[in-house]
C-alpha cells in the first residue's frame, strides 16, 4: 500500500526545489537555460503533475472497489 503522508509530504519539497532551482538558473543566466533551469522546470512540473494523476487513479479505483 502507498504512504499517502510520504507523497503528500514529498510533493511540495519538489515544487520548493523547483523554484529554488528555477531562481538560482536565472540569478546566474538569463540568457539561455540552462541544466539547473531544466531540472527545476522538471520538478516543478511533477510537482504539480503527480498529485493530479494520483487523485484521478485513486478515484477510478475506488469507482470500481464499489461497483
Amino acid at each position: 500500500m502507498i504512504n499517502w503522508v510520504n507523497i503528500a509530504v514529498l510533493i511540495p519539497f519538489l515544487i520548493l526545489i523547483g523554484v529554488i532551482c528555477l531562481v538560482v538558473g536565472f540569478w546566474h543566466d538569463f540568457k539561455d537555460l540552462t541544466v539547473i533551469q531544466k531540472t527545476g522546470i522538471i520538478l516543478c512540473v511533477i510537482g504539480y503533475i503527480v498529485p493530479v494523476v494520483l487523485n484521478q487513479v485513486v478515484r477510478i479505483f475506488h469507482g470500481k472497489l464499489q461497483v
